[in-house]
């Protein structure tokens, strides 16, 4: 193959200015580096949409919420259509209330952009905060289907679907190598959690089965899966930088749910000996 795109290229100009204004539509740009970015495009395409659903957000931002509407509506209008263009109407219908108007919004991001992840990404958040696990399911695995499953968006899909009830043992196996194979987050709360949870479903599927006669295979799994749910309960706790430290209070439930409670006196070791586990893992944290 030979080399045709270089660094004097237009082609990779439009790309890079292209991408440095989708990254500045976030409220924490100042809206002077948003207009920069939207000119820089606009110098290079006049007839591109962004820079118009740029000033759009800026609007946004600023709550001027009719104002956002009608500049999508003109630039769409004037230019072209522009998946983002949807889902800033989608954000601000989810802002005044308007829930079906928003999951339209999203879903026609969806159908006109098919390419797009964030439509999906979108709907995944939409329909998880109305408590649609299962549509929220689908679609966070849509957009990680697009664009790989490697980050916190594949423990939002998971989290998800494991809200459903029903699972077979052998999705909740699959679910949790997903899990394990975002390790690059194993040093956060929501990470330790989720693999946490699903432990636990694992063993609410299995333990009904086990029986006098039950192969020793069986109750092996099951202490597994308790270390599980213990050792991943243990770290939620221990990443929990979060005001509430909710992890933190479900890790101390869980200790005596585990051990004092199925064992009265005779858990009192186990449950020591993972408290003081706790402490000292929260001391040495990186």
């Amino acid at each position: 193959m030979t080399q045709t795109l270089t660094a004097y290229s237009q082609e990779l100009h439009i790309k890079v200015a292209e991408v440095a204004l989708l990254e500045a539509l976030s409220p924490d740009t100042t809206e002077s580096e948003r207009t920069v970015a939207a000119q820089r495009l606009q110098q290079l395409v006049p007839s591109h949409p962004l820079p118009g659903i740029a000033t759009a957000y800026s609007l946004y931002f600023n709550n001027e919420f009719t104002k956002a509407r009608q500049r999508i509506e003109a630039t769409h209008e004037q230019f072209s259509e522009h998946v983002h263009g949807y889902l800033l109407l989608g954000i601000i219908s989810e802002e005044e209330g308007y829930m079906h108007e928003a999951e339209q919004f999203f879903l026609t991001s969806t159908t006109r952009f098919k390419e797009e992840p964030m439509g999906h990404r979108a709907l995944a958040v939409h329909y998880s905060h109305r408590h649609f696990y299962g549509e929220s399911a689908f679609h966070a695995f849509e957009y990680i289907k697009k664009i790989g499953a490697t980050g916190m968006d594949t423990l939002m899909a998971i989290d998800s679907i494991q809200q459903l009830d029903g699972h077979s043992i052998e999705v909740l196996e699959t679910l949790y190598e997903l899990i394990i194979g975002v390790s690059h987050l194993d040093k956060t709360a929501i990470f330790h959690a989720t693999a946490s949870a699903n432990k636990g479903m694992q063993y609410e599927v299995l333990r009904p089965t086990l029986t006098e006669d039950s192969d020793p295979a069986l109750h092996e799994r099951l202490d597994e899966l308790i270390s599980g749910i213990l050792e991943h309960g243990l770290y939620a706790a221990v990443y929990d930088d979060s005001e509430e430290k909710v992890y933190r209070q479900v890790f101390q439930d869980m200790c005596r749910d585990m051990t004092i409670r199925h064992a009265g006196w005779r858990g009192y070791p186990d449950y020591i000996r993972l408290r003081f586990l706790y402490f000292k893992r929260l001391l040495l944290r990186d």
